[in-house]
């Protein structure tokens, strides 16, 4: 222990990031960000955690998408947007509140690839 007993308060196991960012290893995926849409709340290069697996859950019910980050196919391209639930409908918009109303079309496939579950920030 030292004068301050700052030693003590950090001896404990080691801390696996593995184990605290994935809750599921076949579902989970990294990406790396690109752009500054959605800045401050996810800047160029920052790592994002998706969870492809929550996508289908929260599928069930439309408002446990409320607020999250997700990530998003649109145009053949993968959008990161945050997520908003009003009135039965999902919306998708980036730091600017350009919105995106998210909706399936014809029996396709829903648009959302997977959840942010964590950002790990470029330094």
């Amino acid at each position: 222990m030292n004068r301050f007993g700052v030693i003590d308060d950090f001896q404990s196991s080691p801390l696996s990031l593995d184990q605290l960012m994935i809750k599921n290893q076949n579902a989970t995926y990294f990406f790396r960000h690109r752009g500054s849409l959605m800045s401050p709340w996810v800047d160029e290069g920052d790592l994002l955690v998706v969870d492809y697996s929550l996508a289908h859950l929260y599928s069930q019910d439309l408002s446990l998408f409320h607020h999250k980050i997700a990530l998003i196919e649109a145009e053949d391209s993968f959008l990161c947007r945050r997520l908003k639930y009003v009135k039965g409908k999902l919306y998708a918009y980036d730091f600017s509140h350009q919105v995106i109303e998210i909706k399936r079309e014809n029996n396709q496939p829903f648009p959302i690839i997977g959840i942010v579950t964590f950002i790990v920030k470029e330094p």
